[in-house]
């Protein structure tokens, strides 16, 4: 198993999942996907393929971003996942930089 640092105000869960199960995970919330342990199957509507991802890997996912649709891989085995969560304050910040930055005249309400 490989333990991955923890960026500061970081939030994460583990996640074991067999390859019946699926889980859904919305990149707005969700930073980055590990695999510790096992082979996971990720999949993001409309795109042409697939990813496996197997021990050590990991996906570092945009904000804006599709869902993605997570499972294990192997039939009678989990893959035990890290599941690391956008930090709250991060996402304020980047919406008021992003409202600060707007070219003038796209913004509406108290903003403009």
């Amino acid at each position: 198993m490989t333990e991955h640092p923890k960026p500061p105000g970081s939030l994460f869960c583990r996640l074991q999942l067999s390859a019946e199960q699926l889980a859904r995970l919305a990149p707005r919330r969700v930073a980055a996907l590990s695999v510790e342990d096992g082979r996971a199957w990720i999949t993001r509507p409309g795109e042409p393929a697939d990813l496996i991802l197997g021990p050590g890997q990991r996906l570092c996912l945009a904000a804006d971003g599709a869902p993605l649709l997570v499972s294990g891989f192997d039939n009678g085995r989990t893959a035990a996942l890290r599941v690391e969560f956008r930090a709250p304050a991060a996402d304020w910040r980047l919406r008021l930089a992003r409202r600060l930055l707007a070219p003038r005249g796209t913004l509406s309400g108290a903003w403009q």
